[in-house]
């Protein structure tokens, strides 16, 4: 199989790692194919079908938003990337605009492509790094084999500072209004995005840190003088010592947070 390619005036190379990136909607992907196909001006002889361990396949199963090939040591990946590199759906990251338009008019790619192919050893390693990362985010925020549910996602805005009350009533819509406000908080920077994985690794935290902001809105936590009290019991100086002290005192963690279960009529629930 050639390390590289010539579609149109362009030849591309096949050396290096390469990754298949979903193009559409994340909040909605599941699962979906990649099929084999005659090339434009070819006969049914020369279809391009993919490869896997069991041989020649009609499609190649997408499972994930990005996929990983590796051409220089995997001869089914080589084969692989030469076939998608030709694909009409699969976009070459690194041509220019004018080059993918040319390549549209000779119907040799399509206008808006499902997925886009990308030499990762050949793009600002940090710029990639963060949009596989943004991407795998929203795949957890959007999951539905695995979906957050309404409280861990209240848990999550109130970390963020997004408004989650009296929003709506249907719990429908009040997921997507978070999903989307989360979504736009992940987009903003690098350290939204670490502070989104550490919430969702550890659950228990965010729920408390949720909890202790209620506590302030409720006046059961207090901040005076430079102080966190607890009902006029002084703690210490930021939230860490309050997150200390209701770790030490779970009895009233839990008396406090049946509270304000009820001040909210049920809007919120345990884990």
């Amino acid at each position: 199989m050639k390390k590289s390619v010539t579609i149109g005036k362009k030849t591309v190379s096949v050396i290096g790692n390469f990754q298949l990136k979903y193009n559409g909607d994340a909040k909605r992907f599941r699962m979906t194919n990649i099929n084999s196909f005659v090339p434009p001006g070819k006969s049914i002889e020369d279809k391009l079908a993919f490869k896997t361990q069991q041989g020649l396949v009609e499609s190649l199963i997408i499972s994930k938003l990005i996929l990983s090939f590796k051409p220089d040591v995997n001869p089914d990946d080589l084969h692989n990337v030469n076939v998608l590199i030709q694909h009409r759906d699969v976009k070459i990251d690194g041509m220019t605009k004018e080059e993918h338009e040319e390549l549209v008019r000779m119907g040799l790619k399509k206008s808006n492509p499902k997925f886009t192919l990308t030499n990762i050893d050949k793009v600002d390693d940090e710029a990639f790094e963060k949009e596989v990362e943004l991407i795998e985010l929203k795949a957890i925020l959007y999951s539905r084999k695995n979906p957050l549910s309404k409280e861990k996602l209240i848990y999550i805005a109130s970390n963020f500072g997004i408004p989650y009350k009296n929003q709506f009533t249907n719990e429908e819509r009040l997921i997507r209004f978070l999903q989307k406000r989360i979504d736009q908080k992940l987009q903003s920077d690098k350290g939204v995005r670490a502070s989104f994985s550490e919430l969702i690794d550890n659950i228990k935290l965010t729920e408390m840190i949720y909890y202790l902001n209620e506590f302030e809105e409720a006046g059961i936590v207090s901040y005076v003088g430079g102080i966190y009290k607890v009902k006029n019991i002084p703690v210490g100086a930021n939230k860490e010592k309050l997150v200390d002290y209701f770790e030490t005192n779970p009895t009233d963690f839990n008396i406090f947070k049946e509270e304000i279960i009820k001040l909210n009529q049920g809007t919120v629930h345990s884990l």
